[in-house]
């Protein structure tokens, strides 16, 4: 069972006919040391991000009992009223928007929300925040297809930045329209063949659409990707993926175990390898740097500065220079709790670190996209739960 906060998109019961784009018309202050960088701008400009002093040298470590970002802490009815107030004197303001949308969606005041996407949009309309919200706002509001034009418009406002091109795309996913999403994400690989995510988010459509060989063969050419050093140890974290989906293919076609036995062989793919839980996060510009958090039940919490923990899971990386992957995973569940979480140390280009977390536990898989804006009343924020019964 997985729980998500109110920032997670649900999954209507029934996807509506594909719809046409809408046309256009808070977090702390960075830490000291926070990584800048250089944003490549096409495959042929792999720019190494600028390196800064480890930003977390102060940082304690404290791994038992003690994250107290897994109690979700919400606006109050006077921080929305207080922002509201310096909103109208000044309706322009985009860190405003941005911390008030945070506001309202962590109070689940959904239909307040929408109005204030709307009112947005005439500021702002290049802006994917505006859109993200105003399909986060409809899809809670059961405007199932009010919220997919909302999320396909940023294919429409982004045509040729690939992490709001693959955004968009596990927003659609996400909420059961995949004969949206795939577009989106062919693009971003067609884009940016260089980075790992566009591989790993078009593999994950395809497999959850059920063309599992299809995912196999997106993952099996990112093997012979030669990914920037910042990525960390990106092929072992295809090679894993790929294993998830060869083990899917065995379970639909059993008959072609003997060639997928030599497929995994030729890919170094360990097919008797698996995971109890994984936990994957991505984020969309190497702008800024996003930490994943995992708590067990016991209270101790998996990060960068304590990767590994007596129940079992295991941080692969710190990823600090890059677009993710970070990785949590374990061998073993404990019965409880698993609560996740995702920490920023530098805001993107409009104020808000955007990104996915996917959840992988047995068949079940769960995208949940977050949104960390600048100025919030959080250093974390608290995304999901995993219930182990």
């Amino acid at each position: 069972m997985l729980a998500t906060n109110a920032n997670a998109v649900p999954a209507p019961p029934t996807p509506p006919p594909a719809p046409s784009p809408v046309p256009s018309p808070s977090r702390p202050a960075p830490a000291q040391g926070s990584v800048t960088t250089q944003a490549a701008s096409s495959p042929g400009e792999t720019t190494r991000p600028v390196p800064a002093a480890h930003r977390r040298e102060a940082v304690s470590v404290e791994t038992r009992a003690s994250a107290q970002w897994t109690k979700h802490v919400v606006a109050t009815a006077d921080d929305v009223k207080a922002l509201k107030e310096k909103l109208n004197a000044d309706p322009h303001d985009r860190t405003l928007y941005n911390q008030l949308s945070g506001a309202l969606a962590d109070r689940e005041e959904w239909s307040a929300l929408r109005a204030l996407a709307l009112q947005w949009q005439p500021y702002d309309p290049e802006n994917p925040q505006v859109y993200e919200i105003l399909g986060i706002a409809d899809e809670h509001l059961g405007k199932t297809s009010e919220a997919a034009r909302a999320d396909a418009s940023l294919i429409e406002i982004a045509p040729g930045k690939t992490e709001i091109l693959q955004r968009a795309g596990l927003l659609l996913l996400r909420t059961h329209h995949a004969n949206l999403a795939e577009g989106p994400l062919h693009r971003a690989l067609e884009l940016r063949p260089d980075r790992v995510n566009s591989y790993r988010h078009l593999a994950l459509l395809l497999w959850q659409d059920g063309r599992i060989d299809e995912a196999a063969r997106v993952l099996e050419s990112a093997t012979r990707q030669q990914f920037p050093r910042w990525y960390g140890d990106a092929q072992r974290v295809v090679r894993e993926e790929l294993g998830y989906v060869y083990r899917a293919l065995l379970e639909k076609e059993p008959k072609r175990r003997n060639e997928i036995d030599t497929r995994a062989r030729d890919y170094g793919v360990d097919l008797a390898r698996k995971d109890a839980l994984r936990i994957t996060l991505a984020w969309e510009t190497d702008a800024n740097d996003v930490d994943l958090h995992v708590v067990d039940p016991n209270g101790e919490e998996c990060y960068y500065s304590h990767k590994h923990n007596a129940s079992g899971l295991e941080l692969y990386e710190d990823i600090t220079q890059g677009l993710g992957p970070e990785v949590v995973r374990t061998s073993e569940l404990l019965k409880g709790t698993y609560h996740v979480g995702v920490n920023y140390f530098s805001a993107g280009p409009m104020g808000v670190s955007r990104g996915i977390v996917v959840i992988l536990r047995g068949s079940d898989v769960d995208i949940v996209p977050f949104r960390l804006v600048e100025g919030s009343r959080q250093d974390m924020r608290h995304l999901a739960e995993v219930v182990v019964r």
